[in-house]
């Protein structure tokens, strides 16, 4: 079963649960983790980076970025689009220095 973040983004309840136990395991609290899933949408609809995914178990899914200045920090959203749907795989914060030096790399 999956969960609609927004009108064509999903994620499953596995991909949720172990996204939320590895954001705790991270020291997110719970105002952090919430806010992180109310960026995904825009992270995904207006990236500032787009890169595929080297995690080969996911061959098919991209990483999306996008820097949120106020916070200092980039939001990176891993996704797997079958068509028009978009699932959400996984979901983290990174400090701007190194979100800067990925999209360094990448351009």
């Amino acid at each position: 079963m999956k969960v609609c973040i927004e009108d064509d983004i999903f994620i499953s309840r596995k991909a949720l649960k172990h996204i939320v136990e590895a954001r705790k395991d991270d020291d997110y609290g719970i105002a952090r983790i919430q806010d992180m899933f109310l960026k995904i949408p825009e992270t995904i609809h207006e990236p500032d980076l787009v890169i595929p995914n080297w995690n080969k178990k996911y061959p098919r899914s991209i990483i999306s970025g996008k820097l949120y200045l106020e916070i200092r920090e980039a939001l990176l959203v891993i996704q797997d689009t079958n068509g028009e749907i978009i699932d959400v795989i996984n979901a983290f914060f990174r400090r701007r220095d190194k979100f800067e030096k990925l999209r360094a790399t990448f351009q």
